[in-house]
């Protein structure tokens, strides 16, 4: 596999469909458990505060894990590291089946969060490297993709749930996953070798008070975010909503209905700071 194949126009939609299923896995295993928060309580007898774990543990690995994969960019391949990523998530995933313990759920929560930190720290350095004109447009298909996967996870897992016992259903967000791990290792071809010394004006990146000032902007973002897939579900079915009354084609005014109009600023916003790169 070389870097050529995948810079030619048929190996450039590869990678961008590869982008959008990727995309599309990273925060179903987030967003399916608020809607199901109650039966999984019921079921193991455990409180709000222990399935809190479940979306906290997530976060906190992605933050960390993003800082610790410019080492690993130097010993492995991209094409490795997005192997092992999907293959963390699916056995994050996948583990959940038939799941009889709190300790159980919050490991595989540890699972998948640490994939989709290796994915963020490996996939953004590779869209640069092979969209290098097209980097704000796929970035923000990316974002979207990733918005979207959330929307799915939360609207359709009550569904899923209404004919399979929790656990099951919560194992299915694993099949999708794997048709991007098959996509990966069949569709697309990524340069074998581990990358270069990273450059030195990532390096530098963090010196930076802007960068800082970037950092404290989406951990705001993010810890909003988190609170809103961790209590949001539960809270309107403690007002006695059903886990799938939320959906915008039930008539619901759940937080779902607000995607459309997230993922298109997920998409326009990269583009807008290409625009307007010199004020930036």
């Amino acid at each position: 596999m070389n870097q050529r194949n995948a810079d030619q126009p048929a190996g450039q939609t590869a990678l961008l469909v590869l982008v959008i299923l990727i995309g599309l896995n990273l925060r179903p295993f987030l967003t399916a458990i608020g809607p199901l928060s109650g039966e999984i309580g019921r079921a193991l007898s455990l409180g709000m505060d222990t399935l809190a774990w479940l979306t906290l543990l997530p976060l906190w690995l992605i933050g960390i894990g993003v800082l610790l994969t410019p080492s690993l960019r130097r010993r492995a391949s991209a094409c490795q590291l997005l192997g092992a990523a999907l293959l963390l998530l699916a056995a994050g995933s996948a583990l959940r089946f038939d799941a009889q313990s709190g300790a159980l759920l919050i490991t595989t929560a540890a699972l998948c969060g640490l994939g989709s930190a290796l994915v963020q720290g490996v996939l953004p350095a590779l869209i640069k490297q092979h969209f290098a004109r097209k980097v704000p447009q796929v970035m923000g298909i990316f974002s979207a993709c990733m918005m979207g996967g959330g929307a799915l996870g939360a609207s359709l897992t009550p569904r899923l749930a209404v004919s399979l016992d929790w656990s099951r259903t919560l194992a299915l967000w694993s099949l999708p996953v794997l048709l991007a791990l098959i996509w990966l290792g069949g569709k697309v071809r990524l340069p074998s070798t581990a990358a270069v010394a990273i450059p030195h004006g990532e390096q530098r990146l963090i010196t930076l008070p802007r960068s800082w000032l970037l950092i404290v902007c989406f951990g705001i973002i993010n810890s909003g975010y988190g609170i809103v897939v961790a209590w949001l579900a539960p809270a309107y079915m403690a007002q006695g909503w059903s886990a799938a009354q939320h959906a915008p084609e039930n008539g619901g005014t759940g937080w779902r209905q607000p995607v459309p109009p997230f993922s298109g600023a997920c998409c326009a916003a990269p583009v807008l700071a290409a625009v307007f790169r010199s004020s930036w």
